[in-house]
């Protein structure tokens, strides 16, 4: 599959935000933050503006799982792959937006690779004047990072993709990908009891300490998938 302009990180990034935003502010005016109701009909008035409230809570809701998926990815999960790897990843290399049955909660925006193997293939492909010609294309298998985000759970969740380029300049695309299934048994339980317990955290110091903390998890984590 290959990354269309719409599907760009980028832009789906930006849009979910501004969504988040846009609903939000929706939500304050119908809660009264700066203005009141019309109370125009005193018998439905109450009833209508519940449930205008109750909308404006699920799609407000809606978005901040989306960007606390987003925000996972790109921070977490972002520094993590470039501990574990030693290259930054990249976005916009796997072919865009990935959907997967198995993971029905997966983020709309395509995930954060870092390279695993890359090769120069050669292809014999005919022209429409009849002549065969050469053409190289380079493939590279990535480990991508997405995460799937509910009201319950937020989890980071791993891709082996395969992706071919015709040029430097070209738009990747997608040839197949591979969900990695995640820790099970022994190495999740060792990986759970090496992680420091949460405690309650007021200060600016004390919350970046907590944000290093995860990505500290984070990375011994994607060690243990990539069996670095």
């Amino acid at each position: 599959k290959k990354v269309g302009e719409r599907e760009s990180t980028g832009r789906l990034v930006r849009d979910a935000f501004d969504a988040l935003s846009r609903s939000m502010d929706t939500l304050g005016r119908k809660c009264g933050v700066g203005g009141l109701w019309n109370e125009s009909d005193v018998l439905r008035s109450k009833s209508l503006r519940e449930k205008s409230v109750e909308q404006s809570v699920d799609q407000t809701w809606a978005s901040l799982i989306t960007c606390s998926g987003i925000a996972a990815v790109f921070g977490v999960a972002g520094i993590a792959l470039k501990v574990s790897s030693g290259v930054d990843p990249v976005i916009d290399m796997s072919g865009g937006v990935i959907f997967d049955e198995a993971n029905a909660n997966l983020i709309r925006v395509p995930p954060l690779s870092v390279p695993l193997s890359q090769k120069i293939v050669e292809k014999r492909v005919k022209e429409g004047d009849g002549e065969t010609k050469t053409k190289s294309e380079l493939q590279s298998e990535l480990f991508a990072v997405s995460a799937k985000a509910n009201t319950e759970t937020l989890e980071l969740v791993c891709f082996d993709v395969l992706m071919t380029m015709k040029s430097a300049s070209s738009v990747p695309m997608r040839m197949k990908y591979a969900s990695i299934k995640q820790l099970e048994g022994k190495e999740s339980a060792e990986l759970d009891a090496a992680r420091p317990a949460k405690r309650v955290k007021t200060s600016s110091e004390s919350k970046c300490q907590h944000i290093l903390t995860e990505v500290e998890h984070a990375t011994q984590w994607i060690d243990a998938v990539l069996g670095l």
